[in-house]
Parts: structure tokens; sequence; C-alpha cells
């Protein structure tokens, strides 16, 4: 009997073990594909761009195809949370997952920052079926992998 739960318990640590593993190349595999994301023309464009006129429908594919190499499951996570993702909500989630401000969201979709924040909340809200403010919508949004 003690050897069979010793043959089990080493068995589990080993499967720990291997997970771990696989969660730290994981890790190290998304920071290597974020690094590069962070040095592309895409994401160095919409670090420059001050205005929607900017802005291109090309330059906007150009970042969803690029948050796809990144983060490979995020749009389809949005769309599987609201399949009924508008255009504005989908840009407006991908520029809050490259870390751009509400301002800076605000100027590049053409609305107001009001505006941005109740297109977060409401999408939460969708989302979730909960009811929140802008900072944990945005949150919910940078955590979304």
């Amino acid at each position: 009997h003690i050897f069979h739960k010793k043959q089990r318990l080493n068995k589990e640590l080993t499967l720990e073990e291997n997970s771990q593993v696989t969660l730290s190349e994981k890790q190290q595999s998304l920071e290597e594909r974020l690094e590069a994301f962070q040095q592309s023309a895409i994401y160095l464009h919409f670090c420059r761009v001050t205005q929607s006129r900017e802005l291109s429908e090309d330059h906007w594919r150009q970042l969803v195809n690029a948050l796809n190499k990144v983060y490979p499951t995020f749009i389809s996570k949005l769309y599987n949370l609201n399949p009924k993702l508008t255009e504005l909500e989908l840009r407006t989630c991908c520029l809050i997952k490259i870390g751009i401000s509400t301002n800076r969201i605000s100027a590049l979709i053409a609305h107001s920052p009001s505006a941005v924040n109740s297109i977060l909340t409401r999408l939460y809200h969708k989302m979730t079926g909960e009811k929140t403010n802008m900072s944990v919508a945005r949150e919910f949004l940078k955590r979304l992998e």
C-alpha cells in the first residue's frame, strides 16, 4: 500500500513539474511574441498617430492580425463572449489590449473619453452579465488571452 502511494505521489510530482515547465515555456513564448509585436511597424504606428483620420481600414486589419499572433485566442474569445461585437467595440478592445490610454483611444476612434468609458462598461456587461466601472472592464480585457 505504501509503495503504491509513493508511486502515485511520484507520478503526481512529475506531472506537476512538467506542468510548471510548460507554463514557464508558454510565458516565455508570450513574452517573446509581445516583444516582437511592440517592435512591429503597426504597433509603432498606433503609438505615433494622434487622430482617427491617420488610420486606414488596412491599419486596423494589420493591428488585429498582429494581435492574433501575440494572443492567438484574444479576438475569438471576444466574439465568443459577445457574438454581436461591433467594429467599434473590437477596435476599442484591441487598443485597450495594446495599452493605449482612454484619451488616446478617444482620438483614435473619434469618440469622446466618456464614450470610450461607456463602450467599455457596456461591453463588459454584455460579455459577463455584470455591471462594473471602466477600470474593471479595462483590466478584464487586458487579462483576456
